[in-house]
């Protein structure tokens, strides 16, 4: 979901703002090392990146000429986790950590592009938490829920003279809800490799 504040994302240059909900899939990977301790903790850190096709359109309530279009074609993040194997093969843990997205945000005006905004690499932070299930002695499925915020900034549009839009600011804060569903292989260093899946 993309903020941009509750109502008239302001084509009338009222200096409200306006919400706009955006949506679509993911797809990508990511790369990571666990340490296990005291037989059910696991802590490790890991890289995530994603493909996606999440965007929206807003139309201003106020002034319908005016539509507000958002998409985010990449974002990821660098994250620590913490888990706890409540048996030997599931894990539940909780992740925290830095994040960045590519959004663009465009502005159009009776079908002409009268501003596209400065600002496209964000970056911010990210929370969630899942399952992760041992399957095999390498392999391993989960369950994970992320929640990423990237904060408010001001971002530069440089308007439009032919279509008679002189340069603007806009305000914004991004954020993003994600549910996914994924497969690990696991190497294992320092030790044989389990004969039975566990973590």
């Amino acid at each position: 979901m993309s903020n941009l504040g509750a109502g008239d994302f302001d084509g009338n240059n009222l200096g409200s703002t306006a919400t706009t909900d955006i949506s679509g899939g993911v797809l990508g990977g990511q790369l990571g090392c666990d340490y296990e301790f005291g037989h059910n903790w696991v802590v490790g850190v890991e890289g995530k990146f994603s493909g996606s096709t999440i965007s929206g359109t807003n139309v201003d309530q106020f002034n319908p000429a005016w539509s507000l279009h958002n998409n985010i074609d990449w974002f990821g993040g660098v994250t620590g986790r913490v888990g706890y194997a409540v048996i030997d093969t599931v894990l539940l843990y909780g992740k925290g950590g830095f994040a960045f997205a590519d959004n663009n945000v465009t502005i159009t005006n009776a079908g002409f592009l009268i501003g596209t905004g400065s600002l496209s690499t964000r970056t911010g932070w990210t929370a969630g938490g899942g399952v992760e299930w041992a399957f095999a002695p390498h392999w391993s499925v989960y369950l994970e829920g992320n929640y990423y915020d990237f904060g408010s900034q001001d971002d530069y549009f440089p308007g439009n003279a032919f279509g008679g839009q002189a340069p603007f600011g806009a305000h914004t804060q991004q954020t993003i809800e994600t549910l996914t569903v994924g497969v690990n292989y696991h190497f294992h260093f320092g030790a044989a490799a389990p004969i039975v899946a566990r973590y």
